[in-house]
């Protein structure tokens, strides 16, 4: 049991998570096309089909095998920005009223709501696409998806001459992506060592670790781009 809850504590966030399941067999390529575009359409869900897809999306991250634990911790970033986005509420609307002071100004809006709950959704979309998809499996897609895009476009006349059929920009897309993991692994590492000093969650936290993970993340983004400089 205590091996267990220490596998489950240390999983990165949007990292890969091994199976079998339905999901996982599902080309790379298939749930790019198909998770993306829902992601985006998040945007225009109302809050009673926003909380239908949530819930839809968190049934599939159950059947992959992801726990409760598990995807409350995805939301993590929505419960962190709630506050925030609820104080700005609280103060644009004290002072479009005049800074007269009534109950109703501490009461959120739909508009609010809905802006929390679009983000869970996206962000369980998200994380049903890394943890069931390999980096491996991402780049090697999204080369696939563009060489097609462009050996169509190539065949157009007039305009088809100068258009390659070699992926350019799935590399570029593959390092994107491969980031967010990253950047959820550094920021874990981070935070287990504040707590290993003795550290407490606080905004001390925040102020000492988020320009330690900026500097961390923009090494590897340097290391990355100086790899990528030697193999071309």
């Amino acid at each position: 049991m205590g091996m267990k809850h220490r596998t489950i504590f240390t999983t990165t966030l949007f990292s890969y998570k091994q199976g079998s399941s339905f999901i996982h067999r599902i080309p790379a390529a298939a749930k790019l096309l198909l998770l993306f575009p829902a992601g985006f359409a998040a945007f225009y869900l109302s809050i009673p089909v926003c909380i239908a897809a949530i819930f839809f999306m968190m049934m599939i991250s159950f059947s992959v095998k992801f726990s409760l634990y598990e995807q409350l911790r995805v939301m993590i970033p929505a419960i962190l920005y709630a506050p925030v986005l609820y104080i700005a509420l609280v103060v644009g609307t004290f002072v479009e009223t005049g800074f007269e002071f009534t109950w109703k100004v501490l009461l959120p809006d739909s508009n609010t709501v809905l802006i929390l709950l679009r983000m869970i959704f996206i962000l369980l979309t998200t994380n049903l696409l890394f943890g069931t998809t390999t980096m491996l499996e991402l780049r090697a897609s999204i080369s696939q998806i563009e060489t097609i895009i462009r050996t169509v476009l190539s065949k157009i006349p007039y305009i088809g001459k100068s258009i390659s059929t070699e992926p350019s920009f799935a590399l570029l897309l593959s390092l994107f992506l491969s980031f967010f993991p990253l950047v959820f692994k550094e920021w874990q590492r981070l935070e287990r060592s504040w707590k290993a000093r003795g550290g407490k969650t606080s905004i001390k936290k925040f102020i000492i670790l988020l320009p330690a993970l900026i500097s961390v993340s923009m090494y590897h983004a340097t290391t990355t781009a100086k790899s990528v400089a030697n193999r071309s």
